[in-house]
This record gives structure tokens, C-alpha cells and sequence, in this order.
């Protein structure tokens, strides 16, 4: 005689999440062909992308990065339409269907190519002309509003869009910038320039890590973020 089949829910619903479970543990990057595609802010993708792209080069040598600069303001739209599956920005998305993680505090350096000795007080660094990046219109409005409010200025003498200019223009030169403390130390392991704290106290921004529900719970963007989080995290200011 037959014997009827009998279905346990519950233990089909155990099974299918250890099946889900088993695929994250099972995830090998060594074989990952899985092209990730990521929005950067302009000084994150000078001063951070190479050493997060050398790892990956290493670990899932068959993946593909797809960069994409990205701002605050569009930050949202890119990882609701699955453009971009990670994100990172000083300013947060504005949507409900996203994640983020903070990475670290923005601390501003002074950067610059001269040999003049000693520091650069407040005085120099209102009187030298500036080189700047727009990279983020908060820095670069808090760097205003909090001279103005000691009654000084600056003078920018030159406004560029990216990082990688900044060597060539600021070279055996009395140009002086404002960069993340991480872009004075890629431009300075090169040789040529050097780097001091801001006679200025720095804005509070974080560099935050977001993402959207989509890709919560994908095994390969889950290991994305995790070498994102392990190579750019400052566990200093966490």
C-alpha cells in the first residue's frame, strides 16, 4: 500500500532558508564574473578607488567595475534604479528604500608644492591663492561661511572638476588647496607636495557607504560592501 505524502510547512520553509543560507556561504569571489557597478564622489574615486580596485583584482579576478561619478543630489535616483548597486557620498540618498553605513569623518587638509618653511596660520591661508575642486559644494560653502563670519575671505584663483588636474596646476607653485585628509596623503606619497591640518575646524560630514533594498541580501553585493567597509573604513571615528 501507498503511503500518502505528507507536507510540513515548517520544515520547508527551514529548508528553503538553509538553500538560501548555503548560496551566501557558497559565494566564491575567485569565480565571481559579476559586474559591479558603484557611484563615487569625485575625491573618493581619486584617493580610494585604486586600492579598493587592487583587492577586487586579487579576490574576484573575473569581476567588472563599472564606476560612475555620483553627488547627494542624484545619489538616491541612481540606486533606486538599480544604475548603481553602492553608492558613496558625503550626502545620504533621500529615499526610504535605501541603506547606509558611515565610513568615516571628513577631515580637511591643506595641501601644497612650495618650500616656504613652517606651518600656514590663518592669515597665509586667507592670503595665498587656492586651488579648488568642486567636489562638494557643503566644504565648500562651510570653508566660506566660517571666514566670513571672522570677517575674512579667501581667494580661489582656480576652479577645477576633478583631483587628477590638481598636481599639474599646483606644481612649483604658491597655490595652496583644501582636500580629504586622504587626498593630501595620495598626493603627497607621489612625491612633490606636502600636507598640513586646515587652520579651520572641519564641517561635520561623514563619507557614507549606501545602498538600496534590492541588493540587501545579494550574496555578491554583500561581499562588495564588506570590502568596501574593510578597505575605506576609518574604524578611528566609528
Amino acid at each position: 500500500m501507498a503511503l500518502a505524502k505528507r507536507t510540513v510547512p515548517g520544515f520547508i520553509q527551514e529548508a528553503s532558508v538553509s538553500v538560501l543560507e548555503a548560496r551566501r556561504v557558497a559565494f566564491n569571489p575567485g569565480q565571481c564574473r559579476t559586474v559591479f557597478r558603484i557611484g563615487l564622489c569625485g575625491d573618493v574615486e581619486y584617493a580610494l578607488l585604486p586600492q579598493l580596485l587592487r583587492r577586487l583584482r586579487l579576490d574576484a579576478p573575473g569581476a567588472t567595475l563599472m564606476v560612475q561619478r555620483v553627488d547627494g543630489e542624484h545619489l538616491s535616483g541612481l540606486l533606486d534604479s538599480g544604475e548603481i548597486g553602492v553608492g558613496l557620498s558625503y550626502q545620504l540618498p533621500s529615499t526610504n528604500a535605501s541603506h547606509s553605513l558611515p565610513l568615516r569623518n571628513l577631515r580637511l587638509s591643506v595641501l601644497r608644492s612650495d618650500r616656504v618653511p613652517g606651518g600656514i596660520d590663518l592669515d597665509q591661508y586667507c592670503a595665498r591663492p587656492h586651488a579648488q575642486v568642486g567636489y562638494s559644494s557643503d566644504v565648500t560653502a562651510y570653508i566660506e561661511d566660517t571666514l566670513r563670519a571672522q570677517g575674512r575671505k579667501r581667494r580661489i584663483e582656480v576652479s577645477v572638476p576633478q583631483f587628477s588636474t590638481l598636481p599639474l596646476l599646483m606644481a612649483n607653485s604658491d597655490l595652496i588647496a583644501t582636500v580629504p585628509d586622504y587626498v593630501a596623503n595620495a598626493m603627497t606619497a607621489s612625491g612633490g607636495f606636502r600636507s598640513e591640518p586646515m587652520p579651520l575646524s572641519s564641517p561635520d560630514l561623514k563619507l557614507s557607504m549606501s545602498w538600496g533594498t534590492a541588493n540587501q541580501a545579494a550574496p555578491a553585493q554583500q561581499w562588495l560592501r564588506s570590502r568596501i567597509k574593510m578597505l575605506l573604513q576609518d574604524n578611528d571615528d566609528n
